[in-house]
């Protein structure tokens, strides 16, 4: 009889892995264990304080300059998923950002800064 194997997949790299593949962050009291959302691989790559210059570089210009999310000129990158919440500076992890909203966005998720945004567009349209 064979054990079926719990997956998950990364959100970096986007690869199905065997769930003993992404680290444990912490143990709750009821015995369950809290996993990164982050493989080894990819938690282990870019976990410097640092982005490395060549990868803003690549980054730019993949988005031909252009922020994530204003569609202004953008030149700073941002992380997807926030170091704060796991995120690393993995070159899948990042996006072009201009710099108001890059500092706007705090370690808020990418979905929780798009709302912001359109509730912030709302209110100004409104007036």
């Amino acid at each position: 009889m064979e054990e079926e194997l719990e997956v998950r997949i990364c959100k970096i790299c986007g690869t199905e892995k065997n769930v003993k593949s992404f680290p444990i962050v912490r143990k709750l009291s009821n015995g369950n264990r809290v996993r990164r959302h982050v493989c080894r691989a990819c938690s282990s790559y870019g976990t410097g304080n640092n982005i490395k210059t060549s990868v803003k570089k690549r980054v730019l210009e993949e988005a031909n300059y252009l922020c994530f999310f204003c569609g202004e000129h953008g030149t700073s990158v941002d992380h997807i998923i926030p170091r704060s919440k796991g995120g690393t500076n993995h070159r899948r992890n990042l996006i072009c950002a201009c710099i108001k909203c890059n500092s706007r966005r705090g370690n808020m998720s990418v979905a929780e800064f798009q709302e912001y945004l359109r509730r912030k567009n709302s209110k100004i349209r409104k007036k």
